[in-house]
């Protein structure tokens, strides 16, 4: 969840307005719920009869993930935190054929206390390609509450990196739903770190580097060629 006040509280309404005869219907959904609102009609306007305040998540599907620009082989760094429980963060990324992009999360205490944190990585068109609940990320020692992903992207373009507790780990990362409440460790900060591996230029046969031809040389200094042949 973003920290700004925006975010915390508002109106926040996701609409799909649908005509049942002569009335206007209205679905709003907040959260993880659709709610059914008739919608009278005043002249030209139409009006909602029930509003509401509301916490909001506005950063937990693939249309409001927060960017984070091309992997590099230069760390991107965000810190942010998981709260209320049901809170999951989006992120948006692109990336290079073949690229090795790692994805780390830290917190504080990696432990009990603190956050369970969940990875999802997911493709343009919200299949999930991978995820992890606890790592080590290298120069790491202890596996605890921190998550760690390493993936090879095969193909080029955007993707998209969900943040959650381990508890929320099925939520739809179109709408935003299917959130799971409650469970230990489900609130905290953490960082997520994004840095992509250096690429290995010439690890393959195609890329291989020349030593040119293999020449006959003479090991044996005491000794004419034809000594060493016969």
């Amino acid at each position: 969840m973003r920290n700004n006040s925006l975010k915390s509280w508002s109106v926040a309404w996701r609409i799909l307005q649908t005509r049942a005869r002569n009335h206007l219907v209205t679905f709003l959904r907040s959260e993880n719920r659709w709610t059914y609102y008739p919608t009278r009609r005043i002249g030209a306007f139409e009006g909602l009869e029930h509003r509401m305040l509301m916490a909001a998540d506005l950063d937990d599907t693939l249309s409001e993930a927060v960017i984070l620009g091309a992997a590099s082989t230069t760390p991107t760094i965000i810190s942010d935190q998981i709260s209320p429980d049901t809170d999951v963060d989006m992120f948006r990324l692109t990336v290079s054929a073949g690229q090795v992009v790692d994805f780390d999360i830290d917190t504080a205490l990696n432990g009990a206390g603190g956050l369970g944190s969940y990875l999802r990585l997911f493709n343009s068109e919200g299949n999930q390609l991978a995820f992890n609940d606890d790592g080590a990320a290298p120069g790491e020692n202890i596996v605890g509450f921190d998550a760690y992903l390493r993936y090879t992207f095969p193909i080029p373009g955007t993707y998209y990196l969900g943040v959650s507790n381990f508890n929320n780990a099925t939520y739809n990362p179109f709408f935003g739903d299917g959130d799971i409440a409650g469970g230990s460790f489900s609130t905290g900060s953490y960082q997520l770190t994004m840095i992509a591996l250096p690429i290995d230029a010439n690890d393959s046969l195609s890329e291989a580097t020349s030593l040119g031809a293999i020449t006959p040389t003479l090991t044996h200094p005491a000794l004419s060629l034809t000594q060493i042949l016969t």
